[in-house]
Protein backbone atom coordinates (compact mmCIF):
# COMPACT_ATOMS: atom_id res chain seq x y z
CA UNK A 1 0.00 0.00 0.00
CA UNK A 2 2.82 2.38 0.92
CA UNK A 3 4.57 1.88 -2.43
CA UNK A 4 1.34 2.40 -4.39
CA UNK A 5 0.56 5.60 -2.51
CA UNK A 6 4.09 6.95 -2.91
CA UNK A 7 4.05 6.12 -6.63
CA UNK A 8 0.75 8.01 -7.00
CA UNK A 9 2.08 11.04 -5.10
CA UNK A 10 5.22 11.14 -7.24
CA UNK A 11 3.38 10.57 -10.51
CA UNK A 12 1.05 13.54 -10.00
CA UNK A 13 3.74 15.69 -8.34
CA UNK A 14 1.66 16.16 -5.19
CA UNK A 15 4.53 16.36 -2.71
CA UNK A 16 6.55 19.56 -2.58
CA UNK A 17 10.33 19.65 -2.24
CA UNK A 18 9.84 20.77 1.36
CA UNK A 19 8.09 17.48 2.23
CA UNK A 20 10.61 15.37 4.15
CA UNK A 21 8.63 12.50 5.59
CA UNK A 22 8.20 9.35 3.51
CA UNK A 23 10.63 10.52 0.82
CA UNK A 24 13.85 8.97 -0.45
CA UNK A 25 17.00 10.57 0.98
CA UNK A 26 14.98 12.84 3.29
CA UNK A 27 14.31 12.51 6.99
CA UNK A 28 13.57 14.50 10.11
CA UNK A 29 17.27 15.40 10.12
CA UNK A 30 17.01 17.03 6.69
CA UNK A 31 13.90 18.89 7.89
CA UNK A 32 15.79 20.17 10.96
CA UNK A 33 18.77 21.16 8.85
CA UNK A 34 16.56 23.10 6.42
CA UNK A 35 14.75 24.80 9.30
CA UNK A 36 17.97 25.87 11.02
CA UNK A 37 19.39 27.10 7.73
CA UNK A 38 16.32 29.29 7.06
CA UNK A 39 16.40 30.74 10.59
CA UNK A 40 20.10 31.56 10.20
CA UNK A 41 19.45 33.24 6.85
CA UNK A 42 16.67 35.35 8.36
CA UNK A 43 18.83 36.41 11.29
CA UNK A 44 21.76 37.19 8.99
CA UNK A 45 19.45 39.53 7.05
CA UNK A 46 18.26 41.22 10.26
CA UNK A 47 14.80 39.68 9.90
CA UNK A 48 12.68 38.11 12.59
CA UNK A 49 12.38 34.34 12.85
CA UNK A 50 9.25 32.95 14.49
CA UNK A 51 8.40 29.29 14.96
CA UNK A 52 5.37 27.47 16.26
CA UNK A 53 5.76 23.84 17.27
CA UNK A 54 2.69 21.70 17.83
CA UNK A 55 2.62 18.27 19.42
CA UNK A 56 -0.47 16.59 17.98
CA UNK A 57 0.16 13.09 19.35
CA UNK A 58 -2.36 13.37 22.19
CA UNK A 59 -4.98 14.82 19.86
CA UNK A 60 -4.51 11.89 17.49
CA UNK A 61 -4.80 9.39 20.34
CA UNK A 62 -8.05 11.03 21.47
CA UNK A 63 -9.43 10.99 17.92
CA UNK A 64 -8.56 7.31 17.49
CA UNK A 65 -10.13 6.48 20.87
CA UNK A 66 -13.32 8.45 20.07
CA UNK A 67 -13.65 6.95 16.60
CA UNK A 68 -13.21 3.36 17.77
CA UNK A 69 -15.58 3.61 20.76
Amino acid sequence: MYNRLLCFLKKFNILTDEQNGFRDNKSTMTACHTFIEKVQQALDNNLHAISIFLDLTKMLKIMIFCCTS
